[in-house]
């Protein structure tokens, strides 16, 4: 799940608002299951909140009534185990209880968390997490099972994310290294080209231009100084909006194990914008940059009592165990390089 996401505030968008911005990139045959998924308001025993995904079974979490909103990254690392509190756990939590980003991090330094070690089918149980409030607040949160980093926006008001540790010292998180592990290094590409975007919009985003950002195929490889790119001059899962670019290029010279890595990797099959003001999700099902983006607006609906409340199954008991141990099993079966 190899996403990039942003985050804009005030002063860096011109129209006053906030924008989230996950780009939401999977393996192709994955989207069968993605496409069953669907926006659904939530409630766990405290504020209401808005989830995308299977209703009783298992749902990610995005925006709740007090405008407090998610967006996220997969992410390997070494430093875990499979003892503590998931992921959609804590952003559950968080969207039921939590109104602004202190008290998110405040959350998350105080959990045991579940931290599945690994650098393959183990990133879908870690992410690194960007949230915003209505207040225009937002944090970076990078952790691993020991040690946790929460990066505070700048002044610039913009931050970006993509799949590996920017702010955690790898060193501590086991976090993945491209001259080690050469499947992560569209990650860093795309870091290096969503920072670049994210300075040359600065004081411009607005919807408009946060669509722009969802769509780019810009190239930029200044993270990656040591690495050899391709000889079709770009490396595989490196733009912003993700395609798989070099896939045919394999299979025309029957370099096949190459074409199933590069199909592993993902592409983008969705993107949400969010506003928090507006208690709206703006949703893209396909590429940025072939398809419409929707409004689905919330506000209303968020605002509703006696929403009963919804568990995820295999986030409980036998549901849980059965999950974490396919996700193992399938690490060891299928290991990244």
């Amino acid at each position: 799940m190899s996403c990039t996401t942003l985050v804009a505030v005030p002063p860096t968008t011109k129209d006053g608002e906030i924008y989230l911005l996950w780009n939401f990139d999977i393996l192709r045959p994955a989207k069968l299951i993605f496409d069953r998924f669907r926006f659904f308001v939530a409630n766990s025993g405290g504020y209401n909140y808005v989830a995308w995904g299977i209703p009783g079974w298992l749902h990610i979490g995005m925006m709740n009534e007090k405008g407090l909103c998610f967006v996220g990254n997969a992410v390997g690392m070494k430093d875990g185990d499979g003892e503590g509190v998931t992921i959609l756990e804590i952003i559950q939590r968080a969207l039921s209880s939590c109104s602004t980003v202190d008290e998110v991090s405040q959350l998350y330094t105080g959990n045991n968390r579940l931290v599945l070690p690994g650098y393959s089918a183990a990133v879908f149980a870690n992410l690194n997490s960007m949230w915003a409030d209505e207040q225009g607040n937002a944090v970076t949160i990078e952790y691993s099972k020991n040690h946790i980093a929460v990066s505070r926006i700048e002044e610039s008001g913009v931050m970006v994310e993509t799949n590996h540790h920017q702010h955690l010292s790898r060193e501590l998180s086991g976090g993945a290294e491209p001259n080690k592990q050469k499947a992560i290094a569209g990650s860093y590409a795309r870091l290096g080209r969503a920072w670049e975007l994210a300075r040359e919009y600065s004081g411009k985003f607005d919807l408009e231009t946060v669509i722009h950002f969802a769509s780019d195929h810009g190239k930029n490889y200044s993270l990656l100084p040591d690495f050899e790119v391709p000889p079709t001059g770009i490396v595989d899962d490196s733009t912003i909006c993700c395609h798989l670019w070099n896939y045919g290029w394999y299979l025309r010279r029957f370099r096949l194990k190459k074409a199933l890595d590069a199909m592993a990797e993902g592409e983008t099959v969705y993107s949400f914008i969010l506003q928090p003001r507006k208690r709206t999700i703006w949703l893209c099902r396909g590429k940025p940059c072939r398809s419409k983006y929707m409004p689905l607006k919330f506000g209303e609906a968020l605002q509703r009592s006696g929403i009963k409340p919804v568990g995820q199954k295999l986030l409980k008991g036998k549901g849980r165990s059965f999950t974490l141990n396919l996700l193992r099993f399938a690490e060891k079966a299928f290991p990244v390089r």
